[in-house]
């Protein structure tokens, strides 16, 4: 019990991988992460190109220079301590 809610929390709360892709299919629920299986890499790729002209469209500082503030920004706070408020 104690490892699947481990498991769980991770999923929940861990760090994310810089790229996530899901094969919705065959895995509705998400849990196993097809990014880098070589079976994916062209829809990886077109889904990448889509983003980075969505990303330079709407003028996301992430497109136009290695900004990464705001995927590094430093927690301050005690999650959901302001919703038992």
């Amino acid at each position: 019990m104690r490892k699947t809610q481990e498991a769980i929390t991770g999923l929940a709360l861990g760090k994310r991988p810089a790229e996530e892709l899901y094969a919705l299919r065959s895995d509705p629920p998400e849990l196993t992460n097809v990014a880098d299986r070589p079976e994916h890499a062209e829809a990886k790729q077109a889904l990448r190109a889509r983003l980075d002209k969505w990303m330079t469209h709407t003028a996301d500082p992430r497109a136009m220079n290695d900004d990464d503030r705001r995927d590094a920004f430093p927690y301050y706070g005690n999650a959901g301590r302001d919703l038992q408020k």
